[in-house]
């Protein structure tokens, strides 16, 4: 028999060695100081490892989690630590129960070996690497428990409300909210009396201005009697016109 097998048998034998004795602490210690050295991926140290975490107090569990690093474990969370604190309490020092805890922690290893070989298609992994698997979905967990609410973008829109200023309002234009249509009485406001009224007094209703003379028909008829036309002194006898059908303007380039 191997150091590993002969360690790991003294460990588990009906008579094993307790932790509330001084002197089988520290064997208890020496003996996986020196399984971590010798063989640190082996499955039957990783179990033996979990299972002392469980059983061990305070103080002996600091110990215990020191070996870790050398092991490969990736559990800066203490995601480990927290799922076997998890699992039902043992009492202390009872072979029976730590029989029965050894097969529930490799039960619980086998199965995320299994599903680690399933995550990266390989029918060899080491065991610490399914436990750094089981930290790493734990993390994952956490940060979507954990992540911040997304807030819901608002809908893009050119027009947008002001907020309420405490300032004199706008003036709108005319007919856009029908202000000509109705009459508003003058708030707040009181204008002076008209000294001059007697000179309003007479005051004509309207004012006639003289319009423009427009010949609706430049153009005399045969019917139309004869007038005398004050363009002749300027174009002769008789007034002339220009008619486009009439003239040769094409020929002009």
């Amino acid at each position: 028999m191997d150091l590993h097998n002969l360690l790991l048998s003294i460990l588990n034998q009906p008579n094993a060695p307790t932790i509330r004795d001084p002197d089988e602490r520290e064997f208890i210690h020496a003996a996986l100081t020196t399984l971590v050295s010798i063989a640190p991926h082996s499955k039957e140290l990783l179990v033996e490892m979990m299972v002392q975490l469980i059983l061990c107090d305070e103080v002996f569990r600091k110990r215990v989690e020191s070996l870790w690093q050398k092991m490969d474990l990736e559990d800066p969370h203490d995601y480990l630590g927290q799922e076997l604190s998890s699992w039902d309490e043992w009492p202390q020092g009872m072979g029976s129960a730590k029989t029965q805890l050894r097969k529930q922690t490799t039960d619980w290893l086998n199965h995320w070996i299994a599903k680690y070989k399933i995550e990266s298609k390989s029918s060899d992994c080491k065991p610490i690497e399914a436990v750094n698997y089981f930290c790493s979905e734990q993390h994952k967990k956490w940060l979507v428990a954990n992540r911040p609410p997304v807030s819901v973008p608002l809908e893009k829109n050119t027009v947008l409300l002001l907020p309420d200023i405490r300032r004199s309002h706008a003036i709108l234009r005319l007919g856009e909210t029908n202000s000509m249509a109705r009459t508003r009485p003058v708030e707040y406001i009181t204008l002076p009396p008209i000294s001059s009224r007697p000179l309003l007094s007479g005051f004509v209703p309207y004012m006639a201005f003289p319009l423009p003379k427009v010949n609706l028909c430049p153009f005399t008829s045969p019917e139309d009697p004869a007038k005398p036309d004050p363009s002749c002194r300027f174009l002769g006898a008789a007034p002339r016109y220009f008619f486009l059908e009439h003239s040769y303007a094409d020929n002009y380039k």
